[in-house]
């Protein structure tokens, strides 16, 4: 399955679809992946990290049930699992969105969200 763009920032950088080959690693280095123009606030200054892998992962029972359920168990499954990350997404976008400014980055601030590709693995 393809990925797709997910976060409130993916709207602000004009992602939209799914995430092309080397979009993710442009946005790693601290430039827009439509423009290639510097993100707003890196300021001359490449990130030293900008990014984590998240993995939600559903239960073995969820695999359970795609390999063996028919069309209709496997697209509940799926739909399920897709509601579930993007709530554990839009939380922590929420409660967990901070930037550091400054230096040495002491001064941490409200981000306005988070942008990722969202990758669906039907196997665990």
């Amino acid at each position: 399955m393809p990925g797709v763009w997910v976060g409130r920032s993916a709207e602000t950088l004009q992602l939209t679809g799914s995430p092309q080959r080397g979009q993710l690693g442009t946005l790693l280095e601290g430039r827009s992946s439509v423009t290639g123009d510097d993100l707003p606030g890196i300021r001359g200054r490449r990130p030293t990290n900008a990014g984590f892998d998240l993995t939600f992962t559903a239960p073995k029972s969820v695999s359970v049930l795609l390999a063996i359920g028919d069309e209709r168990i496997r697209n509940a499954a799926l739909d399920a699992q897709e509601r579930g990350v993007r709530a554990g997404f839009d939380y922590l976008e929420r409660n967990e969105s901070f930037a550091r400014r400054g230096i040495d980055g002491v001064n941490v601030i409200p981000a306005e969200g988070f942008v990722g590709g969202m990758y669906v693995h039907e196997m665990a």
